[in-house]
């Protein structure tokens, strides 16, 4: 499902953005900085407050894709979803979207019906006080109000790793410009000092004082080199002040730096706030997921005939809880597969891919075996080679025809070289049968390779104040080729 539009989506701070037509193959999109950035992802993505922002084609998702729970197309698709979950997270959403078209729906919704099955045998068991149906009933609205809670903490998390960029830059922007001018006002006091040293012997010996370069006196060359020295005491002076004052001025942080440091703080505050609600929420889904338990546990019997009876129940759900766990496995381990050989492209083989069951750490793998902390850049290219690889898989196991990508910030979070070789890659990829892949990103990248791009469209602020997308030259151009 490729997007061919946006209609009326709006962007924080910088109005309600329309675009007609957006091309097909590797797209790059251009934002001017990182909230920028993050807007224009979240409007391609479809996170908007206008009813119908997003124009795809077709106009609805395949049905077999629209069928895998929780959004995880969508989520990998687009990675809104999967930051904060982290590569463990992101594997987890890869390896079930997979096992779902492979069987696990089938295996959820018979674990499911057991459920019920097991809910209405201990409803007839008096073994469970009244106490703990009451608040089981309490407590069945937080399956519900926990994914809103936690949507809105990865929305903050999101937002807080795009003002602490904005802080980081300002701030060396700050740093380095105050450097700058101690080091010139340290320059011109150190060349003031000499000057005076000079000017000083001149005036007291007179004819007699020595030339600097060839030691001999001056002479009647002495009133022409104190005429010389002055001035350019003067000038030194003069410049000297300029460079003192703007040191001065530097001394305090800039209004717009202290504006985001006060931003910062608000968010640190606001996921502060977010994550003791989640907290609060998990503990209770905890709780809930025990008692649910304890209903099984008290279960030994029923008097239903047609239902059965507690050993069946714990036999039946064991061997389903087993099934799916080994289809997500399967799943997991050809996700994996495929995302290796990105990321030995994308790391020019430093690293040869990744690994980890279900539940557990992800590991990277080096040439030398398992990296003990790896740097961030080396988990984002990780988390693109995933969600590359999940999204080609997905649609070839449903069988859909339009594959398309929408990568971010963790395209940004590589570095230079490796931006280049991803660039390199997803246009490979566009050839491999990818309809789509559209890049938000800073645009350093378009200059370095803009061969490898289908399209390149940079968002500018029109005189009235209107965002729009404006296609820039890219790519190699039309060549005719001439001869016999």
């Amino acid at each position: 499902m490729r997007i061919v539009g946006l209609r009326g989506a709006p962007l924080p701070g910088l109005g309600t953005l329309r675009v007609d037509y957006l091309p097909v193959g590797l797209v790059a999109v251009l934002g001017m900085n990182g909230r920028a950035r993050q807007a224009l992802h979240q409007a391609l993505a479809g996170v908007s407050g206008s009813e119908q922002p997003v124009i795809t084609t077709p106009s609805v998702p395949d049905p077999l894709l629209a069928r895998l729970p929780d959004g995880l197309a969508d989520r990998l698709r687009t990675g809104l979803g999967t930051r904060e979950a982290g590569v463990e997270g992101l594997l987890h959403d890869g390896a079930r979207a997979l096992a779902w078209t492979v069987g696990l729906d089938r295996v959820e919704e018979a674990r499911e019906r057991l459920q019920r099955w097991q809910a209405r045998a201990v409803s007839r068991s008096s073994r469970l006080s009244e106490g703990h149906l009451a608040r089981i009933r309490e407590l069945e609205s937080v399956p519900d109000e926990l994914p809103s809670l936690e949507a809105e903490l990865r929305r903050l998390r999101e937002e807080d790793a795009e003002a602490s960029g904005d802080l980081e830059a300002a701030t060396a922007d700050w740093l380095r410009e105050r450097q700058d001018a101690e080091t010139n006002l340290r320059a011109y006091r150190d060349r003031a000092r000499e000057l005076r040293r000079r000017l000083t012997e001149l005036q007291a010996r007179g004819a007699e004082a020595q030339c600097p370069t060839c030691h001999r006196p001056l002479s009647d060359h002495a009133p022409v080199v104190l005429e010389v020295l002055t001035d350019e005491w003067d000038g030194v002076v003069q410049d000297g002040g300029w460079w003192r004052r703007r040191r001065e001025q530097l001394d305090d942080k800039p209004q717009h730096l202290t504006e985001l440091e006060g931003r910062a703080l608000r968010l640190h505050a606001a996921i502060s706030d977010a994550t003791r609600l989640v907290d609060a929420a998990r503990a209770r889904m905890a709780e809930l997921e025990q008692l649910r338990a304890r209903l099984a546990e008290t279960m030994e019997s029923t008097t239903s005939g047609d239902l059965p009876d507690a050993p069946t129940f714990e036999a039946v759900g064991g061997a389903l809880m087993r099934l799916g766990r080994t289809l997500l496995d399967e799943a997991r381990d050809r996700l994996l597969d495929r995302a290796a050989a990105y990321l030995v492209r994308l790391t020019e083989g430093r690293l040869l891919g990744a690994v980890g069951r279900s539940g557990s750490r992800v590991d990277l793998i080096g040439p030398e075996g398992p990296l003990a902390a790896p740097a961030d850049e080396d988990l984002a290219a990780l988390e693109l080679a995933v969600r590359l690889a999940a999204v080609e898989l997905l649609w070839q196991a449903v069988g859909a025809s339009d594959p398309a990508l929408i990568v971010g910030h963790d395209f940004d979070r590589l570095d230079t070289e490796a931006r280049v070789r991803a660039a390199e890659l997803l246009a490979d990829r566009v050839r491999g049968g990818l309809v789509q892949v559209l890049v938000v990103t800073r645009g350093d990248v378009v200059d370095l390779v803009p061969e490898a791009f289908d399209g390149v469209l940079e968002l500018e602020v029109e005189p009235d104040g209107q965002p729009v997308l404006r296609p820039v030259p890219a790519g190699m151009g039309v060549v005719r080729l001439s001869g016999a």
